[in-house]
C-alpha cells in the first residue's frame, strides 16, 4: 500500500511502481500471507495489465486498489 500511496502523491513515478510489480510478480523472492494472498494477486494483476496494456493508472484506481488492500477483498 505505501508504494501505491506514493505514487498517487507523486513520490515515485509509473515506471518505477510497474518495475516494482515486476521484480515482485515475477522474481519469486516475495511469498504472501495466505490469509491476504488472494487480494494481493487481484492487485498485482491488474498493474501487470496496465504494465503490458499500456493502460493509464488513475488516481481512482489506486484508491480501488488501496481501500481492496486494506480490506482484503478481491479486485
Amino acid at each position: 500500500m505505501l508504494l501505491l500511496e506514493s505514487y498517487q502523491k507523486g513520490v515515485i513515478s509509473k515506471q518505477w511502481l510497474l518495475d516494482w510489480v515486476n521484480t515482485v510478480w515475477f522474481s519469486g523472492l516475495f511469498e504472501y500471507c495466505d490469509e491476504n494472498c488472494d487480494c494481493i494477486a487481484s492487485v498485482m494483476n491488474e498493474l501487470e495489465e496496465i504494465d503490458e496494456d499500456g493502460k493509464e493508472l488513475t488516481h481512482e484506481k489506486i484508491s480501488k486498489y488501496i481501500h481492496a488492500l486494506e480490506n482484503n477483498i478481491e479486485i
